[in-house]
């Protein structure tokens, strides 16, 4: 696994190391900025353990200001 994210095989930004050293991975990662690891004790709690890797997204349909539903906007299939 280290010498895939040494060649550049790693398509995400956050790394949750269970197992392994982290020094390793931090010199097979070349020291990237980019990549967050997250190498602290797993805890029992899986909403707590998922807070770093879920994104929250919000979309609104109302197209003015006062929260009135434009009709064109209400017509689109999300």
């Amino acid at each position: 696994w280290l010498e895939r994210v040494a060649a550049g095989g790693l398509a995400t930004g956050r790394v949750r190391l269970i197992s392994g050293d982290r020094l390793l991975l931090a010199e097979a990662l070349g020291g990237n900025p980019d990549i967050a690891v997250y190498d602290g004790e797993v805890t029992s709690a899986g909403r707590i353990e998922l807070m770093a890797f879920l994104r929250e997204q919000v979309i609104s349909i109302t197209a003015h200001r006062f929260g009135t539903p434009d009709r064109a906007v209400a017509q689109l299939h999300l």
